[in-house]
């Protein structure tokens, strides 16, 4: 089994739905009264629920997004910096590379790519 979807509750659906269009490649997918899906290539689905107060997560908590290569992070953190973005350094090791970001609603976000070098024997 593979997690399919994550459900975020935001202060305002259209700039969040912006921010993860335009950074992270997710389409409109649908409407569920108000809740508003958007889905990635590969089928994972993001719920954006409309509410007055967003809660603040735990320390350490976030999400992320894995891309398909080191120069993909590379290029987001460089677009994201390019625009003024708020994001943390890039991280680098031969085999991780990676960063973080808070969407508008100050979502911890990991965006990174590894390489699979130390993955335990199946």
């Amino acid at each position: 089994m593979t997690p399919n979807h994550l459900h975020l509750r935001v202060a305002d659906i259209p700039r969040s739905r912006a921010f993860y269009q335009h950074w992270f490649g997710l389409a409109a997918r649908c409407w569920r009264g108000p809740i508003l899906l958007l889905r990635s290539e590969n089928g994972f689905d993001l719920a954006l629920e409309p509410v007055d107060r967003v809660e603040v997560l735990p320390a350490g908590l976030h999400f992320g997004f894995r891309l398909d290569d080191a120069e993909a992070v590379r290029a987001l953190h460089a677009g994201m910096i390019a625009v003024g973005y708020p994001v943390q350094r890039l991280n680098e090791s031969p085999d991780l590379v990676w960063f973080r970001v808070r969407d508008p609603d100050k979502y911890p976000i990991e965006v990174y790519w590894e390489s699979g070098a130390g993955d335990l024997p199946t």
